[in-house]
C-alpha cells in the first residue's frame, strides 16, 4: 500500500514538472570558438528557434510576407535583442570577469525548413593566458525561451593545438530567478 501511495506522489510530481515545461519554447544553439596562438578572437553563434517561436517571429517581422527577412526587418530583430538584459540575451565571462557585449558582428536572421535562425559573431579579442576559462550562457529575462546546446554543437578552431576542455552545466542567476544552461571552455597553452 505504501508503495502505491509513494508511486502516485512521484508520478504527480513528474507530471506537474512536465506541465510546467510546456510553457517554455526552445532555442537550440551552436557555438564556434576561434582561438589563435595568443588570443580568444571570437565566438560565432547560431540559434535555431523551435517551430512555435519561429511562427511568431515570422508573423511579427516578415511584414511583406515573402518568407524571408529583409534588411529593415533584420534591423528590427537585432534592436529587440540588443535592448534585453543581458545584452543580446547572451553573457560571456573570461577568467571570471564579465565581458560586456557592445555589439554583434555579422548578424543574420533567416528562415530554413519552417524554423527561424539567428547567427552572429561576438568579437572578444581577449588575450590568452597560460590557462583561460570562457563561460557562455544565454538567458531570456521573460523566462519564455529555454536555450539548449545541440549535440556536437560546440566547435573550437584551435590551429595551435592548445589543450581545450569543454564542460556543460547549469548556472543559477539569483537576480533573475533563473537557471540556465552554461558552457565552460578551458584553454591551456
Amino acid at each position: 500500500m505504501h508503495k502505491i501511495i509513494i508511486f502516485i506522489l512521484l508520478l504527480s510530481n513528474i507530471l506537474l514538472g512536465c506541465a510546467m515545461c510546456g510553457n517554455a519554447s526552445f532555442v537550440y544553439t551552436t557555438s564556434d570558438f576561434s582561438i589563435t596562438k595568443d588570443s580568444i578572437q571570437k565566438i560565432s553563434i547560431t540559434w535555431m528557434f523551435d517551430e512555435t517561436v519561429s511562427m511568431q517571429l515570422i508573423n511579427g517581422y516578415d511584414k511583406n510576407k515573402n518568407h524571408k527577412f529583409d534588411t529593415d526587418e533584420i534591423k528590427d530583430m537585432l534592436y529587440v535583442i540588443a535592448e534585453q538584459k543581458p545584452s543580446f540575451l547572451t553573457s560571456v565571462s573570461i577568467d571570471g570577469k564579465d565581458k560586456k557585449i557592445q555589439s554583434l558582428q555579422n548578424f543574420k536572421a533567416y528562415i530554413k525548413n519552417k524554423n527561424v535562425y539567428y547567427s552572429f559573431d561576438i568579437v572578444l579579442d581577449s588575450p590568452l593566458k597560460e590557462k583561460s576559462t570562457i563561460e557562455l550562457f544565454f538567458v531570456d529575462p521573460s523566462h519564455t525561451l529555454a536555450f539548449i546546446y545541440q549535440d556536437k554543437g560546440v566547435k573550437i578552431e584551435n590551429p595551435n593545438n592548445h589543450k581545450v576542455k569543454q564542460e556543460f552545466g547549469f548556472k543559477v542567476l539569483q537576480d533573475m530567478m533563473a537557471v540556465v544552461n552554461e558552457l565552460k571552455v578551458e584553454i591551456k597553452k
